[in-house]
């Protein structure tokens, strides 16, 4: 069980060795609320924004039309050997 986590001193900036201090997880969480509930995490989402997801492979058919799911696919290329991560 995790009882102590990083915290950072000012929260407009990231986690760095000079902003960083260790605090007690129920503090942590604490302190992360407060800090949401005032708006001091908005300044730094707004440096870090998430990546954009890449859009979703499309589903592979098979020969009557029925979409396979993902999961029969992948097994399908375990099953025969051609699935990336066997290389």
């Amino acid at each position: 069980m995790e009882l102590s986590r990083p915290a950072r001193l000012n929260s407009s900036k990231d986690y760095e060795e000079d902003n960083t201090t260790i605090a007690i997880k129920i503090q942590f969480l604490a302190i992360e609320i407060a800090r949401n509930r005032e708006g001091f995490n908005s300044e730094l989402r707004n440096n870090f924004k998430p990546k954009p997801r890449k859009p979703k492979e499309q589903q592979v058919t098979r020969a009557s039309g029925i979409n396979m799911s993902e999961i029969e696919s992948e097994l399908k290329q375990v099953l025969t050997g051609q699935h990336p991560l066997l290389s």
